[in-house]
């Protein structure tokens, strides 16, 4: 048990085993936390699939939230909490926050910490003008969420700090505007074993690769036809394949398939691998030995898997999702040609990829250790 403080109650609307970036973020942040001595109690949704409670290395997990007993949840947390404990509250716009705000000012601890990862874009973008169902979307939406943070505005002032991902990502900017809040950056991380040596294969193929979940909003159609596009328009690139690693097989999977079997009909060349449940272990090294990652979400805040390219030294190609264009290490692209126009310049172009493998290294291995973001967030309650 540390002896500087008591407990640290974290609240969050996902933790283990899920495998989401904010999942993968509260895991790796907790995990430091007990490695440093601290007892770590995080409240999280309940699941019907997993039990109540557990004790998940080292750390105590409770599956208390539950959308019908809010009341219950409320009085867990407030009971939970002790007048020498540190509270974070992870993310707006999650239940496990929202209900929390009006009984901060009720919850006697040491520290109360607000860690946001990322909010609501207001900025309009082509997409939302792609048709009227887009527009009208967005003009309920703005407006749902500046009412929302209006409301939010009324009890912000309860917490004892704030945590954003970037200085340039919309929370941090949203709550500087509105609420005259700077807060504490903490930029997102990748694990140890992203910035292990990587084993020299001199027989494998050369080929990119594109890890997210599957579905619409991650873009993996625009992957695909842009990687298609560029083996049409540089028949002597060295990419031999295209792999995507999803955590399922789904609907849009299969979609995907369809697709590559069209676009293999107009190139023959065209070699696409669609992989799914695979090991933690083995997607670390499929893009460890990767010579390119693409990457087409359609909305991000500050994806971790781009952090992760970035610790191996592989370049990256993404859409302008998020802080991305802040990023050493890849190009920015919008949209399937230019993807594509990318793929063929930075594959044919020795100077421009060594380059960007290794600026995006560097600038991983400098400012993207988690053991410097657990030490930045307990600095936070030690100050």
């Amino acid at each position: 048990m540390n002896k500087d403080t008591g407990k640290i109650v974290i609240t969050t609307h996902t933790y283990y085993p899920h495998k989401d970036g904010v999942a993968i973020v509260n895991e790796y942040l907790t995990r430091g936390l007990s490695q440093k001595g601290y007892e770590i109690v995080v409240i999280t949704h309940a699941d019907s699939s997993l039990v109540y409670e557990e004790k998940h290395e080292g750390i105590k997990v409770v599956r208390a939230f539950d959308a019908s007993h809010p009341d219950d949840y409320i009085e867990y947390v407030k009971k939970c909490v002790g007048e020498q404990d540190i509270l974070i509250n992870i993310c707006t716009q999650t239940p496990t926050t929202d209900l929390l705000l009006s009984e901060l000012k009720n919850i006697k601890c040491r520290k109360k910490i607000l860690y946001v990862h990322g909010i609501w874009h207001f900025y309009w973008t082509s997409l939302n003008y792609a048709n009227l169902h887009n527009v009208l979307s967005k003009i309920y939406n703005n407006a749902k969420w500046h009412l929302y943070y209006k409301k939010v505005g009324r009890y912000i002032k309860y917490y004892d700090a704030i945590v954003q991902l970037h200085e340039h990502d919309d929370g941090y900017i949203f709550f500087k505007k509105h609420f005259g809040i700077d807060g504490y950056v903490i930029e997102n991380a990748a694990q140890p074993e992203f910035f292990e040596p990587v084993e020299y294969q001199e027989d494998g193929d050369s080929y990119a690769i594109c890890i997210s979940n599957y579905g619409e909003m991650k873009g993996q159609e625009t992957v695909l036809r842009a990687y298609a596009k560029a083996l049409t328009d540089n028949p002597r690139i060295r990419l031999k394949k295209l792999i995507f690693v999803g955590s399922s097989a789904n609907e849009y999977m299969h979609h995907l398939e369809d697709v590559y079997k069209e676009l293999k009909l107009d190139n023959d060349r065209l070699n696409v691998e669609f992989m799914c449940g695979v090991a933690r272990d083995k997607t670390i090294d499929l893009l460890k030995h990767a010579s390119l990652f693409l990457f087409g979400s359609k909305g991000e805040k500050f994806p971790v898997v781009i952090v992760e390219s970035m610790a191996v030294g592989v370049p990256f190609i993404s859409a302008d999702v998020g802080v991305v264009r802040y990023f050493p290490g890849g190009l920015i692209v919008k949209g399937v040609d230019e993807m594509a126009g990318a793929i063929g310049n930075i594959m044919n172009d020795d100077n421009l990829y060594h380059n960007k493998s290794a600026e995006g290294k560097a600038y991983a291995r400098q400012r993207m250790q988690i053991a410097d973001k657990v030490d930045a967030l307990e600095a936070i309650w030690k100050a």
